[in-house]
Order: structure tokens, then C-alpha cells, then sequence
């Protein structure tokens, strides 16, 4: 057990001595590959679904005001029928409000008719006390002399006070006569207004209430619209007033829509040809092409931070057969194909403040070497200039480079 013991540590000193006796000779002790000219093919991988070209979208009626909660909704792919009922909406709040507005309207009306009683009743009182007052002045001056010799000269002084005061009075009720009025027609006129509102309230909520049904606007497949996290419209949701809530999809044109990691996303260019597979049809791969890009990325879950940029393609040749919206698929995207290039791998790579160099072994030792970059892969990068077929290119750090670092 001993000898087997020593005879393994003899041999793994034997190979330190031989590696020490090469570190002098870096080109010896570094891994190094050949450049060749190969084809350069990049991919990017992406998963998505199918969606119609041409659509008719159904919305939440656009009358309504607010939030509407969807009571009912048609099964998802059902065939329907131009006229056909497909959703319906809960109109339980547009009947309180329009009750509460009608009861409104009702005690305005009220309010006005007591006003107008409340009016005439003032106005016959103060024409009574007029036509009184009048008779008072009539018989004041009647039976009243110009001779004031007849009558002492306090009753004189007392009958023109008398006569004052009735003169007086008298334009006091003229004056609360048409104050009253203008007083009376003021209310009158914004009573008027507040009912003319309540009217309308009411017969916004009733015309609410005959708007809570949505029907297809042309024969078809029924599918249900998603929003941004690609949840699907159900019964019980809420809704605003003219959200989407499905489609009539055209199915002989379809399109593609797929989701690319932010990360790969640089390259994928408007044009590009993909290649695409329904989950369900994996045998049946059919040819696209990239319609657009979208700008911006964002994350497809709630509380998923990591995010997509959105891709539509094209497809060559719709099979109506085979093909439906929403149907999962996988798209591989051509970023490249280049028939022949120089490549080398992305760890042989090295990169600062945007200029890129590898080490190229000449004679017995290896040479930075600036190089010009093209399409880049996640595990390889075509090489434009700065290197030559059949050169040998370190595979990592050569040890001089690494020493005098």
C-alpha cells in the first residue's frame, strides 16, 4: 500500500517538473485553436402566439360612464353570428343612481310648487293690503279740508302725517310687490335648472341601462382580448368604458407575436427570416419574416423584474387549417448567416472601452492583436479584420500577459 503510495506522488511530481520546465515557453504551456473559415449562423430562440392580421374589436359600451362589471361573456372560440349577444354587463349601479336622480327630480318638482304657492299666496296678501291702503288714501283725501282754519294745529300736522305715512306705504308695497317677483322668478329659474339636471341624470342611467349588452358585429370565432400581462377578460371584472373585450379575428391571415429577452433583443432587425412552430403542430414548421420591433421592453409577469421586447412577424403562408389565435409557438430568429467567416469564441474576446483584442501566437510567444468585430452570438463573435485564416489564437491568458499585469 505504501509503494502504490509513493509511486503515485513520484508521478504527479514528474509532470510539475515538466510544466515548470515549459513555463518559459508560453506558447507551449496555452491552449490555442486555428482560425477557419466556417458559416456564421446566429439565433435567437422565442416563444409567443399566434394573432390575426385584421380583427373587429368588440369594447365595453362607450356611452357608459365609469367602471362596468362584466356579468356574463360568451365561451372563448365560439362561433357566433352577426347580432348575437356576447357580453353583458351588471347594471345594478345604474339603477340606484338613476332611482336617486329621479327621486331628486321628484323633490324638485315639489320644491318648485311649493315656491309658486308660497309666491302667490305673498303676492294676494300684499295686493289685498294695497287695495286697502288705496281705499285709505281715497277717504283720507275725500273727507280732509283745505281750509285749515276749521282744525286745531296738531290735528292739522296729524292728518298730513297721516297722509305721508298712507303715501308711503303704499310705494313700500309696490316695492315688496316686484321684489317679490324678481325674487320669486329667480327661484323659480334655478329650481327649473336643478330639475332640467336631474332630468338628464335620469335619463342617462335609463339609457345606461339599455346599453349594458354587447353584440357581434360580424359572423366569426369569438376570442377573448388580454391585457399587458397577457391575462384574459373573464366574467366578474371590472371594466372601463370602451376597453376591449375581444375580437372577430380574420383567420386566413394570421401573424406572430413573440417575446424576446431584453438582453438578446439588440440584434433582431425588421426583415430578418424566422422560422416558426406551433406548440401543437411541431412537425409543420412554417417561414417568416420580422414586421416589427417594439422600442421599449417591459416585464410580462406582475412581480417578474425581468423584461421582454415584443416582436411581430410575418408568416409566408397562413394554414387556416391548423392555425387559430393564441395558439403558443416558438420562433427561432436568423440575426445571422453568413456563408463564410472567421469566428472565435466570445471568451478569447477581450474588450475595453469599446475596442476588442485577442492574443495571436507568433513564433515561440503570443501578441495582442486589435481586432474588428461583426455579428456576435451569445458564444461566438465574427471577426471583420485582424486576424488571418490558419492563425492560432489563445484560448485563455497566455502566463507572460498574466506576469505582467
Amino acid at each position: 500500500m505504501a509503494n502504490k503510495y509513493y509511486a503515485k506522488w513520484s508521478i504527479l511530481l514528474v509532470l510539475w517538473l515538466d510544466v515548470v520546465g515549459c513555463s518559459d515557453n508560453s506558447a507551449v504551456s496555452t491552449l490555442t485553436f486555428e482560425a477557419k473559415e466556417a458559416p456564421f449562423l446566429v439565433t435567437i430562440a422565442a416563444k409567443g402566439e399566434l394573432k390575426s392580421t385584421n380583427e373587429v374589436v368588440l369594447n365595453a359600451p362607450r356611452s357608459n360612464s365609469g367602471a362596468l362589471s362584466l356579468s356574463w361573456l360568451a365561451p372563448e372560440n365560439s362561433v357566433v353570428k352577426k347580432g348575437q349577444v356576447i357580453a353583458k354587463f351588471d347594471g345594478e349601479q345604474y339603477l340606484i343612481k338613476r332611482d336617486k336622480a329621479q327621486l331628486s327630480f321628484d323633490k324638485s318638482s315639489l320644491t318648485k310648487t311649493d315656491t309658486n304657492r308660497t309666491l302667490a299666496v305673498n303676492e294676494s296678501s300684499i295686493l289685498t293690503q294695497s287695495q286697502l291702503l288705496v281705499e285709505e288714501i281715497d277717504m283720507s283725501e275725500r273727507f280732509s279740508t283745505e281750509d285749515l282754519a276749521v282744525y286745531s294745529k296738531n290735528e292739522v300736522i296729524e292728518q298730513l302725517l297721516n297722509k305721508d305715512y298712507l303715501q308711503a306705504k303704499n310705494m313700500f308695497l309696490q316695492w315688496s310687490m316686484n321684489a317679490q317677483s324678481a325674487q320669486g322668478n329667480a327661484q323659480l329659474e334655478l329650481l327649473s335648472l336643478k330639475g332640467k339636471a336631474f332630468s338628464d341624470q335620469v335619463a342617462m342611467f335609463q339609457e345606461a341601462l339599455q346599453n349594458l349588452e354587447v353584440v357581434a358585429s360580424t359572423d366569426g370565432l369569438f376570442i377573448y382580448a388580454k391585457n399587458w400581462r397577457g391575462e384574459k377578460v373573464r366574467a366578474g371584472q371590472s371594466l372601463w368604458s370602451g376597453s376591449k373585450i375581444g375580437s372577430i379575428p380574420d383567420l386566413s391571415d394570421m401573424k406572430a407575436l413573440v417575446y424576446v429577452l431584453e438582453t438578446q433583443a439588440s440584434g433582431v432587425k425588421v426583415g430578418q427570416v424566422v422560422t416558426l412552430t406551433l406548440d401543437a403542430y411541431p412537425k409543420q414548421p412554417v417561414l417568416g419574416k420580422v414586421l416589427k420591433v417594439a422600442s421599449i421592453s417591459a416585464s410580462r409577469e406582475k412581480n417578474n423584474p425581468v423584461k421582454y421586447v415584443e416582436v411581430e412577424m410575418s408568416i409566408n403562408k397562413t394554414q387556416a387549417s391548423i392555425m387559430r389565435p393564441g395558439q403558443k409557438l416558438e420562433a427561432t430568429i436568423e440575426v445571422a448567416n453568413i456563408d463564410s467567416a472567421i469566428s472565435v469564441p466570445n471568451q478569447v474576446l477581450y474588450q475595453k472601452e469599446g475596442e476588442f483584442w485577442i492574443y495571436v501566437q507568433s513564433g515561440g510567444d503570443f501578441i495582442k492583436r486589435f481586432v474588428t468585430i461583426g455579428q456576435r452570438s451569445q458564444t461566438k463573435s465574427q471577426v471583420l479584420t485582424g486576424l488571418n485564416v490558419g492563425e492560432q489564437i489563445a484560448l485563455v491568458k497566455p502566463l507572460k500577459v498574466i506576469e505582467h499585469e
